[in-house]
């Protein structure tokens, strides 16, 4: 690090940044042979070598795509807790200094030709897992992805199908998170939409379920208006079936998760043909997590849901949803919304609630949610809720 500080400035502004790029590149290598981001221990070990790491305006825009991406990776950025307040400084430090060149190098008309598709790309994804990592949304954080977002479409032909699944993950990532949706954002998830029914044939099983996935995040949060928006679900849907052998359990949890989310966007006879592939591989996987069967049993008594209100014939996903259900009952989630969820299925069962709520006197608060939870997740689904309430099995009291 010091040979890179002491050439940077023996060359001052004649210096495009390579040599920091590759040094954050072997960083980024380091966790990806250990197949894991660095450790607090690792990550307060390097930060200290990087307390005069900074990045300057005449870097080129393959060194600053590289440098922020292969650090977002590895895991130099993430926060820890508890964590040195030296640490936090030169964190923040390397960041707006990457980030304040970012910003110049897009703004400036002279460099726009220099900026390639894969960086933009790499770039919003790495912005959008750094909020994910915990990274608060400072004005410079706020200012590089409004200089970024005008450049997704002038690249849009350039995006090979790696670049599709990470752009969109990142929008709605961003989103997600409350990131602002200005007319440049929707044009970017406009223009990315019509690309995805063009690389069809292209995406890999775990592309599918992340496009997938960001789909349904769209969805939440209004975004289901944008042109393109409908074409691109039926073209991805066929292929999750197609795909089911390839899916880690990860995929199967956000996959059914989604089709939950997605609602009526999916046609119920290709719904339900998902819901019984997806919801079998789950029950068959042992090794789950708790937020991964939380998840899973959120989605199944959405689906279970929907399809009761054309068939009676739930049986096969209400024992899946009790196999869940159990699979729960010994665990103590301290998110209200997880509590939620455990609440609900046990309602949905007739089972006892490990989980002590406290109730109306002619409606159940679960009963309540569930309606409202449901309400929200399918939009256009009409609920008869004096039906609904009368055929739910009856809540053990306490």
């Amino acid at each position: 690090m010091d040979v890179l500080v002491n050439q940077s400035d023996r060359i001052g502004q004649r210096y495009d940044g390579r040599h920091h790029g590759r040094y954050a590149s072997s960083i980024k290598k380091y966790t990806s042979a250990a197949k894991r981001p660095l450790n607090r221990a690792e990550q307060s070990q390097l930060i200290r070598l990087l307390q005069n790491f900074k990045a300057t305006r005449s870097w080129n825009w393959r060194s600053l795509a590289t440098t922020l991406h292969s650090f977002t990776s590895a895991g130099v950025f993430t926060p820890h807790n508890p964590m040195d307040v030296r640490v936090k400084r030169t964190q923040a430090a390397l960041l707006s200094t990457l980030l304040d060149a970012i910003i110049f190098k897009c703004n400036q008309a002279s460099h726009a030709r220099d900026i390639a598709a894969q960086g933009v790309a790499n770039l919003l994804w790495a912005l959008a897992k750094l909020v994910d990592n915990g990274q608060e949304q400072t004005p410079t954080f706020n200012g590089a992805v409004a200089a970024l977002l005008p450049h997704v479409n002038p690249q849009k032909k350039q995006f090979i199908p790696q670049h599709i699944v990470n752009l969109l993950w990142a929008m709605a990532k961003l989103a997600d998170y409350g990131q602002e949706r200005t007319p440049e954002f929707n044009a970017v998830v406009a223009a990315l939409l019509p690309h995805v029914n063009v690389q069809k044939a292209n995406f890999t099983a775990q592309g599918i379920a992340n496009l997938l996935w960001a789909m349904a995040k769209l969805v939440d949060n209004g975004q289901e208006q944008a042109r393109g928006f409908k074409e691109a679900l039926a073209t991805l849907l066929p292929h999750v079936n197609i795909q089911k052998g390839q899916f880690i359990p990860q995929h199967t949890t956000n996959l059914l998760w989604a089709m939950a989310k997605l609602g009526e966007f999916v046609e119920l006879n290709l719904a339900t043909s998902m819901f019984e592939s997806l919801v079998y591989r789950i029950s068959e996987n042992p090794q789950l997590s708790q937020q991964d069967l939380l998840m899973s049993l959120w989605g199944v008594m959405v689906c279970c849901a929907r399809l009761s209100l054309n068939s009676n014939n739930n049986n096969w996903l209400e024992k899946h949803m009790d196999d869940l259900f159990t699979r729960l009952e010994n665990t103590s989630p301290d998110n209200e919304e997880e509590q939620s969820i455990i609440t609900m299925a046990a309602s949905w069962l007739g089972r006892t609630c490990p989980i002590v709520r406290h109730y109306h006197t002619n409606i159940s608060k679960t009963q309540a949610d569930f309606h409202d939870q449901l309400q929200s997740s399918i939009p256009s689904l009409k609920i008869e809720e004096e039906k609904r309430l009368n055929s739910l099995p009856r809540l053990t009291c306490f």
